[in-house]
Parts: C-alpha cells; structure tokens; sequence
C-alpha cells in the first residue's frame, strides 16, 4: 500500500476546506489502486481519522466531520468496485475458456493444484506462460500423473516445477492461484472430458481474502509434498 500517495491526496483533497468530484475522482483512483485487502481498507481509515485529527485545531469541525465521512465512504467503496466473482459451467466451453483467458494474462506465477490435467487445449496456454517467464508450479495426483494422456509431465519437460502426492490418498484438489490475485476454482478438472460431456463449475474471483487461503493451502501443501 502506497501510504505516501494516500497522505498526499488526503492533504490535496483538503487543501480548500471541501471535496470537489474531481479531487472525489483522484481520492478513489488512489484508493482503488492502494485497497487491495480488507486490512488495507482497515489502514486506510486509521489514516485517514489520523489526518483530520490533526486538522481539527485549525479547521471548522463540520467542514472536518463532513471531509472524514466523505473519505471513509469512498474507502468503503473500493470493497464493492475491487471484487468480481463470476462462474461457469459445463458441459461446454466455458470453463475451458475461462481458464485460458485468465492463462493469458499470466505475468509472473501461475499456482496450479489440480487432480488430472489432460486438455491440450489448457495445456498449450500453460506452456505459453512458461515461454513468457511466468513461474508454473503444479501440484497433483501421483497415480494421475501416470495416465496415459496426462500432460503435467510433459509439463515438467517444458519448465513447470511438479510436486505429487504420493500418500495412499488422492490429492483431489482442483484450483490454481494466478499471480497471486486471481484464483480459480471448482469442480472441473483440466480434461476434454470435463469440458464436453461432464456437470461441472469454476469461479473465477480476485477476493484477495480468498486467494490468500488458497494460496497458504498450496504452500502447505507444497511443502508437504515436496
């Protein structure tokens, strides 16, 4: 989180005593780009109670009150903007798709934990990332890995870091962190099957909350495994 940049647009929007919708339009800006997580909303308004109590020896407490309740309403607000959630379903293409669009965007890691991947159409995009520099790790089932058809090992040839389970238990996971803020998750595994003839789902969502929880268990898990 940019504190500097906060202080510095809670000190311009204050300047004149009142909020025009331009200095509302550069406040949010700030905020949407610094608010990525509940407990950066959380600092946000310490600081933002923290300026104006500075303010109020030297300012009119309406004018102060009315600046506060304005900002705290515009840190609120980064919560509603910032997450979006959305789910597919098959049969049909889009989970699939879903998947590969969010592949695309892929800049710097890719964390997938996933049961069986068999879809050349997915796997292409995940050697893509590869080729791009994106870090790919892959955690799935042992027993899987072996099947014919199967691609993460073919994956593993092509730069992917694999890691597999190899209890007496299945690791039946299927999910996988994007750049550590978009996660995927759901019933689909990576096959054609899934796609063409199977009931399944995905979510595909930016709720840094959840992400972080998804993302702790493939560490742990990447630990344990490892």
């Amino acid at each position: 989180m940019d504190t500097e940049a906060i202080e510095q647009i809670f000190q311009d929007s204050f300047v004149d005593e009142q909020m025009s919708r331009s200095e509302r339009k550069a406040i949010r800006a700030v905020l949407e780009e610094s608010c990525a997580s509940e407990n950066d909303r959380r600092c946000c308004r310490n600081m933002a109670f923290d300026f104006m109590q500075k303010q109020l020896s030297a300012h009119d407490s309406m004018l102060c009150f009315r600046w506060l309740r304005e900002t705290v309403r515009l840190i609120d607000q980064t919560r509603e903007q910032n997450v979006e959630q959305r789910a597919y379903f098959s049969p049909g293409e889009a989970c699939r798709d879903a998947i590969v669009d969010v592949l695309c965007k892929s800049r710097t890691s890719v964390d997938i934990c996933v049961f069986t991947i068999t879809d050349d159409r997915i796997t292409r995009h995940i050697v893509d990332a590869i080729e791009r520099g994106v870090q790919v790790r892959i955690i799935s089932d042992n027993e899987k890995v072996e099947d014919r058809g199967n691609d993460v090992r073919f994956l593993q040839e092509q730069g992917a870091v694999v890691c597999t389970d190899a209890t007496r238990h299945h690791m039946h996971h299927k999910f996988a962190v994007i750049d550590g803020r978009v996660l995927i998750n759901g019933s689909f595994n990576w096959t054609r099957s899934a796609s063409d003839y199977n009931q399944e789902n995905i979510v595909i969502s930016n709720a840094t909350s959840l992400i972080q929880q998804f993302q702790n268990e493939f560490d742990r898990l990447w630990i344990k495994l490892s």
